[in-house]
């Protein structure tokens, strides 16, 4: 941890002798980014993750009902003085915990008051996305069961000969078009002509459903979970996309990527993949 941070907190009193764990169904997984190991945190009943760093979790990971907040705290500061978090720091880590409604605690707000927050929370993306008229994006349905019926076309798909055949395609195409340049050149020159926008309209939203379709197969291939298809307006074009977050839980790099790679649905990733739980500089 970058700086030198403050050990005790005159606050700590107000919970040291209380008892907190991470709700049943919490998902775990260890994961890799940018060579530094994090701890990616899933929700029970929800697309929704949290990133922790290993040094927050050295003192999440010992929490349970059965010891104090202290205690705790303590184990984690013996096993890694220099890299545990203070008392102040654990504090706002706790507070971060609950307000995500991923602790089970005798000092959280209880259920009612985490619904009220969640609901608060999507209200105001909602607001935000409602003002950003450019960009709006609508949630059609759950594509998730339809996803599920083409498992057999994404095993096909997934295959390394088709990673074969598209390379063979791509090379070809390139071929083509450098042999036949003055022809391309020539068609191409009109293409964005006034009769030709309401087909140049058809062919993007169309290529741009199978772009989409192509991240959900993937992530539901993988076992991931697809709950959101829908229409994104950007400068009133109308577009598709999928929310394929699950890939953030899955524990190999190469499916992340694989899942991700081209990836224009970000704004799923903004809703659904919260930001890190961190000690020191929680945003």
């Amino acid at each position: 941890m970058a700086g030198k941070k403050k050990v005790f907190s005159d606050s700590w009193d107000r919970v040291a002798d209380r008892h907190a764990s991470l709700l049943p169904g919490v998902d775990v997984q260890l994961q890799f980014y940018r060579g530094e190991a994090w701890r990616v945190l899933r929700a029970p009943y929800e697309n929704e993750f949290f990133r922790l760093t290993e040094e927050a979790w050295g003192f999440v990971g010992r929490l349970n009902m059965g010891v104090t907040i202290d205690e705790a705290w303590r184990q984690a500061m013996e096993r890694d003085p220099e890299g545990a978090p203070g008392q102040e720091e654990a504090i706002k880590i706790l507070g971060q915990l609950s307000n995500a409604g991923l602790i089970l605690s005798d000092i959280a707000a209880d259920s009612r008051e985490i619904f009220r927050a969640k609901t608060k929370e999507k209200r105001t993306m909602m607001g935000k996305q409602a003002l950003n008229f450019l960009f709006l994006r609508v949630p059609i349905f759950n594509p998730d069961r339809l996803l599920t019926l083409l498992r057999p076309l994404g095993r096909v798909l997934m295959h390394p000969l088709m990673l074969v055949l598209w390379l063979f395609v791509m090379i070809w195409g390139g071929k083509s078009v450098v042999e036949h340049w003055s022809a391309v050149r020539d068609q191409s020159s009109g293409f964005l002509a006034p009769d030709n926008l309401f087909l140049v309209l058809v062919c993007t939203v169309v290529l741009k459903l199978l772009h989409e379709l192509g991240h959900g197969i993937s992530c539901k291939h993988f076992g991931g979970y697809v709950p959101t298809f829908g229409i994104m307006f950007i400068l009133f074009a109308p577009l598709p996309f999928v929310d394929a977050t699950a890939s953030w839980g899955f524990r190999e790099k190469w499916r992340r990527i694989f899942v991700s790679s081209g990836e224009d649905g970000r704004w799923a990733g903004r809703q659904s993949v919260h930001e890190c739980l961190r000690p020191g500089d929680c945003p």
